[in-house]
């Protein structure tokens, strides 16, 4: 039988080393860790194994903002630049990098036989445009789906929405 083995480093697991917790600077009030951790910005498994050490912290790496998923204040700059949840239970610590990673700049539209789906543009979030779309509105006073079933790109060019699929 084999050894359990980290999913992040590959060093061979220590049943009896508990994982990091969390507690508050009595001084700060900020969340501090009992020993380092790192997390996998692909998987979102989190690593204690003895070869993960402290970094001096030359530059405050903590990023202004919330974690998507209610952890709070939590988020910093992690290894390769990926902005990740501090929280020891957040469930996608690396969630918003995912989020930011994503390219799609255009509303993605899904049509099936009974109704649609609208994924929208993260910049609809500023200023709460997402609220006002206009294509939700548009695609529901249609007698039927404008398209055939399937997912489509929609843009709007020149007052007509256009729909590539996707």
């Amino acid at each position: 039988m084999s050894e359990p083995t980290c999913g992040v480093c590959g060093q061979t697991l220590d049943p009896n080393d508990p994982p990091p917790t969390w507690s508050r600077d009595p001084a700060t009030g900020r969340p501090v860790l009992s020993k380092p951790m790192r997390v996998d910005p692909q998987t979102g498994a989190v690593c204690w194994c003895p070869s993960v050490q402290w970094k001096p912290a030359t530059i405050d790496r903590r990023i202004k903002g919330h974690c998507p998923w209610g952890c709070g204040e939590t988020l910093f700059i992690a290894a390769g630049s990926y902005i990740t949840c501090s929280h020891i239970e957040c469930p996608r610590p690396d969630g918003l990098s995912v989020i930011l990673d994503d390219r799609e700049t255009d509303h993605i539209v899904v049509f099936e036989q009974e109704g649609f789906s609208v994924l929208h543009p993260l910049r609809e979030r500023l200023d709460r445009s997402l609220l006002t779309c206009d294509l939700g509105r548009y695609i529901g006073n249609l007698a039927g789906p404008p398209v055939p079933p399937g997912r489509y790109r929609a843009r709007l060019v020149d007052d007509q929405w256009n729909w590539d699929p996707s």
